[in-house]
């Protein structure tokens, strides 16, 4: 898919769903982009931008509502949630024909090498101690527990009629 065709398909994690792939108005790989935004916030403060245990309400606040930025998040990381969790796809970083060459050179990722990251020489803070591929010991029991499910999302919420507004 070329950085400016749309696809319609509905799939992935709700907490990470960029707004134009719930409105249901196409998206492109800009929508990957909200998508590492809204884990990147998650990484700094252990909640994504928006969740809620209402899934319809959570898609409707990632549609409208506006992303509280933490106190305690560095000015570098502030600047970069904001241009990441854009909600106008064609105004998020990301969008032009550099894709990631422009979040690679924000200030934020100022003291990564990316060639060392690419050519897997990058050093890793912290080197979990694992037995191998499939050594699930260092994450939490609550969630390897956890059992598998589809997320239901209301038919309702991606309706022809709807795709225009924003209160499904």
């Amino acid at each position: 898919m070329g950085p400016f065709e749309l696809t319609h398909s509905f799939c992935g994690t709700p907490e990470y769903l960029a707004p134009e792939i719930i409105k249901g108005t196409g998206h492109s790989r800009g929508a990957d982009w909200w998508s590492l935004g809204a884990l990147l916030y998650e990484m700094l403060c252990g909640r994504p931008p928006h969740y809620a245990r209402d899934r319809q309400q959570m898609l409707r606040d990632i549609v409208e509502k506006e992303i509280p930025m933490k106190t305690y998040f560095s000015e570098e990381a502030t600047s970069l949630l904001k241009v990441l969790l854009e909600r106008d796809p064609k105004k998020r970083i990301g969008y032009s024909e550099r894709d990631c060459e422009e979040i690679q050179e924000h200030p934020f990722f100022k003291s990564v090498n990316w060639d060392d990251v690419q050519n897997v020489k990058h050093e890793s803070a912290y080197q979990p101690k694992v037995k191998g591929a499939e050594d699930v010991s260092c994450i939490d029991k609550l969630f390897t527990r956890e059992g598998l499910e589809e997320t239901y999302v209301d038919p309702s919420a991606l309706s022809g009629n709807q795709k225009k507004q924003t209160n499904f």
